[in-house]
C-alpha cells in the first residue's frame, strides 16, 4: 500500500483526466474532515450541487 498525503491526492483529483468527467468539473469534489477519522464515507461521482460547491454530499441525491 503506497502512503500519499490528502494534499496529493487532492491535486491528483483536481488535475485527473483519466474519463470524461473532467470535461464537466469545476470544482474537484474529495474530502472534510479529519484525516486520522475512524469511519470513511464513499460516494459515486459528484452531482450538481457538489461540482458547483466542492463539497460533500450537498443537494438533492440521484440529481447529475
Amino acid at each position: 500500500m503506497s502512503n500519499f498525503s490528502l494534499e496529493e491526492i487532492l491535486k491528483t483529483v483536481e488535475t485527473c483526466e483519466k474519463c470524461k468527467l473532467h470535461k464537466y468539473r469545476d470544482r474537484g469534489v474529495f474530502a472534510e474532515g479529519r484525516s486520522d477519522a475512524e469511519t470513511m464515507l464513499i460516494g459515486l461521482s459528484p452531482g450538481k450541487e457538489e461540482n458547483l460547491t466542492g463539497r460533500l454530499f450537498v443537494g438533492p441525491p440521484g440529481i447529475f
